[in-house]
């Protein structure tokens, strides 16, 4: 009876997290969500995510690891809404934190290209094959999406990952080598 209810809550939860991610999809591409922007440093946020994903982290036997960066850089401000950044954190981490093997190392850089700020996640797991390029930002996109595949997730946490980035006046892109690991990483423009 116990094993029925653990694979009942599983499942509860599975199917909450999928009708959460279309209502933000369906939210977010009909413009009624209405993002919260202000002047923001990035730095303390990319802190913060990684503090809300070391359990997760911990569950797959994964690492995390924040690069340090300079004063400077780390008092780096741009126009974001606080709550759709962590999310945007959360999705990347969690990709790279299930595609990673056992004591792998998940790396989230900070950098300052000209008038934008790049935040890149990195992991060194399996990698994707170039084919799977014009779909990776499509809702419901998995590189294994058979009904055996070994990771959770609806598919959709990087289609909305890109809408957010967008909104806020970034771009979002990728880069990934078969057998050594994946970078997801972003820009968006700095203020002041």
């Amino acid at each position: 009876m116990k094993d029925l209810l653990v694979i009942a809550s599983n499942n509860a939860d599975r199917l909450n997290k999928l009708v959460n991610d279309i209502l933000d999809v369906d939210k977010l591409e009909f413009g009624n969500v209405v993002l919260s922007m202000k002047p923001t440093a990035v730095y303390p946020l990319l802190q913060t995510s990684i503090e809300q994903n070391l359990g997760y982290a911990a569950r797959y036997g994964v690492n995390l690891q924040l690069e340090p960066v300079t004063d400077e850089l780390a008092g780096a401000v741009a126009n974001i809404d606080v709550d759709r950044f962590l999310q945007v954190m959360a999705n990347l981490l969690s990709n790279a934190i299930k595609f990673s093997f056992l004591d792998g190392i998940v790396r989230v850089k900070f950098e300052r290209e000209g008038e934008f700020i790049k935040v890149s996640v990195s992991d060194e797991g399996e990698g994707m094959a170039d084919d799977f390029r014009q779909r990776i930002f499509q809702k419901f996109a998995q590189v294994d999406s058979s009904d055996t595949r070994r990771r959770d997730g609806t598919g959709l946490g990087l289609n909305i990952t890109k809408v957010i980035i967008e909104r806020m006046g970034g771009k979002i892109d990728y880069y990934s080598v078969l057998g050594k690991g994946t970078t997801f990483y972003f820009e968006l423009p700095l203020t002041g």
